[in-house]
């Protein structure tokens, strides 16, 4: 068995050695074989530096002249050389990390640039028809978004709202107003009498029969107000509804 010493001298030697091999492979390109270096690196180095401190104990160990320690502190030692350098052995590190596809390019170069010729021509065939099924998706929502815009332009011609702008609102075009001024003219004058009239009708009906028993003046008042804002009301829910089919239609929604 190798002294303490000289086992963490060996893995320091093949640590370096490691970083020589995996410069080379990065300059050749071999980036598999780089990524291997790199992991046995990372092995070895963790291996040192924990050598480091055992070899740190053991100092104290022998000033302290507590041989026992000694003794188990260089086991411990000759434990983590040898499992450090099975660990970094660079076929167990590629059979452990990479599948048969990825290791096969290694043992066989011949087979791996076929393999890879194949590869690349597959890939080339997967890209193809993916920006094909990608065109054809742009053209169908092209398409529809001309029909769109021709379905648009024939319910504005056909409903005479050739004066819509298409980056407006339709309440806000003149045919709208005019239309919505029209409605407002007949819903008023469809509507009940104003307050003031019910109010000097009712007054009028009161002082000509002020014993008979009923509502009173002020509680006619607010119930034919109710009645007024309810019809209202009502009216301009259908409105709103008549609006709103007409934005649909504008916009080709149906």
């Amino acid at each position: 068995m190798n002294s303490p010493r000289n086992s963490y001298a060996s893995l320091a030697n093949l640590n370096q050695k490691l970083r020589v091999l995996q410069n080379q492979c990065k300059n050749e390109g071999r980036n598999v074989k780089e990524t291997l270096c790199r992991d046995a690196e990372m092995i070895i180095q963790e291996a040192c530096n924990n050598i480091g401190k055992l070899l740190e104990q053991k100092n104290n160990a022998i000033i302290e002249k507590d041989h026992d320690n000694i003794k188990r502190i260089d086991e411990e030692i000759s434990i983590i050389e040898s499992t450090a350098i099975n660990m970094a052995n660079l076929d167990v590190l590629l059979r452990e990390k990479y599948t048969d596809d990825v290791v096969k390019p290694f043992i066989e170069p011949e087979a791996s640039n076929i393999k890879v010729k194949i590869t690349e021509e597959e890939i080339q065939k997967i890209r193809k028809i993916e920006r094909e099924k990608i065109k054809k998706e742009n053209d169908r929502i092209k398409e529809k978004e001309k029909l769109r815009e021709a379905r648009k332009d024939e319910y504005i011609n056909e409903l005479g709202f050739q004066d819509i702008k298409k980056n407006i609102s339709f309440k806000e075009t003149p045919t709208y107003k005019s239309f919505h001024k029209s409605l407002q003219s007949k819903k008023k004058n469809n509507s009940t009498p104003s307050d003031d009239e019910s109010g000097d009708e009712y007054e009028t009906k009161n002082s000509e029969s002020s014993l008979r028993k009923g509502p009173s003046e002020e509680e006619v008042r607010i119930a034919m107000k109710k009645v007024k804002e309810e019809k209202n009301e009502e009216l301009n829910h259908e409105l709103d509804k008549y609006y709103a089919e007409i934005e649909k239609i504008i916009e080709g929604d149906n």
